[in-house]
Protein backbone atom coordinates (compact mmCIF):
# COMPACT_ATOMS: atom_id res chain seq x y z
CA UNK A 1 0.00 0.00 0.00
CA UNK A 2 1.12 3.53 -0.72
CA UNK A 3 -0.06 6.96 0.47
CA UNK A 4 1.84 10.07 -0.65
CA UNK A 5 0.77 12.21 2.32
CA UNK A 6 0.08 10.71 5.73
CA UNK A 7 1.32 7.20 4.93
CA UNK A 8 -0.35 3.82 4.94
CA UNK A 9 -1.45 2.41 8.22
CA UNK A 10 -3.36 -0.88 8.06
CA UNK A 11 -4.42 -3.14 5.21
CA UNK A 12 -7.36 -5.48 5.67
CA UNK A 13 -8.24 -8.47 3.54
CA UNK A 14 -10.88 -11.14 3.32
CA UNK A 15 -10.58 -14.37 1.31
CA UNK A 16 -13.69 -16.04 -0.08
CA UNK A 17 -16.05 -14.01 2.15
CA UNK A 18 -14.31 -15.24 5.28
CA UNK A 19 -13.31 -13.12 8.27
CA UNK A 20 -11.43 -9.87 7.72
CA UNK A 21 -7.75 -9.99 8.72
CA UNK A 22 -4.83 -7.55 8.77
CA UNK A 23 -1.81 -7.99 6.56
CA UNK A 24 -0.28 -7.34 3.19
CA UNK A 25 0.35 -10.88 1.98
CA UNK A 26 -1.13 -14.35 2.25
CA UNK A 27 -0.67 -17.72 0.60
CA UNK A 28 -3.67 -19.47 -0.91
CA UNK A 29 -3.09 -23.12 -1.74
CA UNK A 30 -6.62 -24.54 -1.94
CA UNK A 31 -7.82 -25.62 -5.38
CA UNK A 32 -10.86 -23.83 -6.74
CA UNK A 33 -12.13 -20.35 -7.50
CA UNK A 34 -11.23 -17.63 -5.02
CA UNK A 35 -12.06 -14.01 -4.40
CA UNK A 36 -9.78 -11.72 -2.40
CA UNK A 37 -11.22 -8.44 -1.09
CA UNK A 38 -8.93 -5.82 0.45
CA UNK A 39 -8.59 -2.15 1.41
CA UNK A 40 -6.13 0.07 3.29
CA UNK A 41 -6.67 2.77 5.87
CA UNK A 42 -4.04 5.53 5.95
CA UNK A 43 -2.64 7.33 8.99
CA UNK A 44 -5.12 10.19 8.47
CA UNK A 45 -8.08 7.79 8.65
CA UNK A 46 -8.90 7.75 4.94
CA UNK A 47 -10.34 4.42 3.82
CA UNK A 48 -9.53 3.07 0.38
CA UNK A 49 -12.40 1.84 -1.78
CA UNK A 50 -12.59 -1.95 -1.41
CA UNK A 51 -10.68 -3.79 -4.14
CA UNK A 52 -11.51 -7.27 -5.45
CA UNK A 53 -9.31 -9.81 -7.21
CA UNK A 54 -10.71 -13.10 -8.47
CA UNK A 55 -8.36 -16.00 -9.23
CA UNK A 56 -8.45 -19.77 -9.72
CA UNK A 57 -6.10 -22.55 -8.61
CA UNK A 58 -5.94 -26.06 -10.02
CA UNK A 59 -2.89 -28.02 -8.92
CA UNK A 60 -4.31 -31.49 -9.53
CA UNK A 61 -3.98 -33.38 -12.80
CA UNK A 62 -7.05 -35.10 -14.24
CA UNK A 63 -7.69 -38.80 -13.69
CA UNK A 64 -8.51 -41.23 -16.49
CA UNK A 65 -9.98 -44.70 -16.14
CA UNK A 66 -10.06 -47.31 -18.91
CA UNK A 67 -12.97 -49.68 -19.53
CA UNK A 68 -12.62 -52.58 -21.96
CA UNK A 69 -15.53 -54.59 -23.35
CA UNK A 70 -15.51 -57.58 -25.64
CA UNK A 71 -15.85 -61.34 -25.47
CA UNK A 72 -13.23 -62.61 -23.08
CA UNK A 73 -11.88 -66.07 -23.82
CA UNK A 74 -9.35 -68.04 -21.80
CA UNK A 75 -6.13 -66.83 -20.18
CA UNK A 76 -6.94 -63.11 -20.53
CA UNK A 77 -7.35 -63.18 -24.33
CA UNK A 78 -10.30 -61.53 -26.03
CA UNK A 79 -11.86 -63.54 -28.87
CA UNK A 80 -13.69 -60.55 -30.36
CA UNK A 81 -12.90 -56.91 -31.13
CA UNK A 82 -12.39 -54.87 -27.94
CA UNK A 83 -14.15 -51.56 -27.34
CA UNK A 84 -12.16 -49.18 -25.15
CA UNK A 85 -13.83 -46.24 -23.39
CA UNK A 86 -11.82 -43.72 -21.37
CA UNK A 87 -13.65 -41.94 -18.55
CA UNK A 88 -12.02 -38.75 -17.27
CA UNK A 89 -12.53 -36.53 -14.26
CA UNK A 90 -11.15 -33.27 -12.92
CA UNK A 91 -13.23 -31.47 -10.30
CA UNK A 92 -11.47 -28.13 -10.63
CA UNK A 93 -10.81 -26.76 -14.12
CA UNK A 94 -12.27 -29.67 -16.11
CA UNK A 95 -10.76 -32.01 -18.69
CA UNK A 96 -9.54 -30.36 -21.89
CA UNK A 97 -8.41 -33.43 -23.82
CA UNK A 98 -7.72 -37.13 -23.51
CA UNK A 99 -4.99 -38.71 -25.63
CA UNK A 100 -4.30 -42.34 -26.48
CA UNK A 101 -1.73 -44.31 -28.46
CA UNK A 102 -1.88 -47.92 -29.61
CA UNK A 103 1.34 -49.94 -29.78
CA UNK A 104 3.53 -46.82 -29.78
CA UNK A 105 1.73 -45.21 -32.72
CA UNK A 106 0.66 -41.59 -33.09
CA UNK A 107 -1.22 -39.96 -30.21
CA UNK A 108 -4.93 -39.42 -30.91
CA UNK A 109 -7.35 -37.12 -29.09
CA UNK A 110 -10.45 -39.10 -28.06
CA UNK A 111 -12.18 -41.18 -25.43
CA UNK A 112 -13.22 -44.29 -27.34
CA UNK A 113 -11.71 -46.67 -29.87
CA UNK A 114 -12.16 -50.24 -31.04
CA UNK A 115 -9.25 -52.67 -31.36
CA UNK A 116 -10.00 -55.36 -33.92
CA UNK A 117 -6.61 -56.80 -34.86
CA UNK A 118 -5.11 -59.96 -33.44
CA UNK A 119 -2.09 -59.74 -31.18
CA UNK A 120 -0.91 -58.33 -27.89
CA UNK A 121 -1.48 -54.55 -27.88
CA UNK A 122 -0.24 -51.89 -25.48
CA UNK A 123 -2.79 -49.10 -25.09
CA UNK A 124 -1.33 -45.87 -23.63
CA UNK A 125 -3.47 -42.93 -22.40
CA UNK A 126 -3.48 -39.69 -20.40
CA UNK A 127 -5.55 -36.52 -19.98
CA UNK A 128 -4.85 -32.78 -19.74
CA UNK A 129 -7.03 -30.29 -17.83
CA UNK A 130 -7.89 -26.69 -18.74
CA UNK A 131 -5.27 -25.40 -16.27
CA UNK A 132 -2.52 -27.28 -18.13
CA UNK A 133 -1.98 -30.12 -15.63
CA UNK A 134 -0.93 -33.30 -17.45
CA UNK A 135 -1.78 -36.72 -16.06
CA UNK A 136 1.00 -39.32 -15.90
CA UNK A 137 0.76 -41.70 -18.85
CA UNK A 138 -0.83 -45.04 -18.07
CA UNK A 139 -1.07 -48.23 -20.11
CA UNK A 140 -2.93 -51.52 -20.32
CA UNK A 141 -2.10 -54.61 -22.35
CA UNK A 142 -4.97 -55.98 -24.45
CA UNK A 143 -4.61 -59.44 -25.97
CA UNK A 144 -6.83 -60.35 -28.95
CA UNK A 145 -7.05 -63.69 -30.78
CA UNK A 146 -10.07 -63.96 -33.05
CA UNK A 147 -8.69 -66.75 -35.26
CA UNK A 148 -10.23 -70.14 -34.90
CA UNK A 149 -7.69 -72.95 -34.65
CA UNK A 150 -7.21 -75.04 -37.77
CA UNK A 151 -6.39 -78.70 -37.46
CA UNK A 152 -5.14 -80.73 -40.41
CA UNK A 153 -5.97 -84.40 -40.66
CA UNK A 154 -4.89 -87.32 -42.79
CA UNK A 155 -5.95 -90.94 -42.86
CA UNK A 156 -3.82 -93.94 -43.57
CA UNK A 157 -4.80 -97.52 -44.01
CA UNK A 158 -5.78 -99.92 -46.77
CA UNK A 159 -8.59 -98.44 -48.77
CA UNK A 160 -11.02 -100.91 -50.25
CA UNK A 161 -14.06 -100.33 -52.47
CA UNK A 162 -16.56 -97.48 -52.24
CA UNK A 163 -14.53 -95.47 -49.67
CA UNK A 164 -14.38 -98.28 -47.11
CA UNK A 165 -11.14 -99.18 -45.38
CA UNK A 166 -10.37 -102.84 -45.11
CA UNK A 167 -7.74 -102.35 -42.41
CA UNK A 168 -7.39 -100.36 -39.21
CA UNK A 169 -7.21 -96.60 -39.93
CA UNK A 170 -4.60 -94.31 -38.46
Amino acid sequence: PADAFSGSNITYYNLDNGSWAQGTSLVVAANGEHELRYYTVDDAGNVEVEQVIAFRIDGIAPATEVNQTGTLGDNGWYVSPVNIVLTTSNDTSGVKQTMYSIDGGNWTNGTSVQLASNGSHTFWFYSVDFAGNIETQQSVVINIDMEKPATASSLSGTLGDNGWYVSPVT
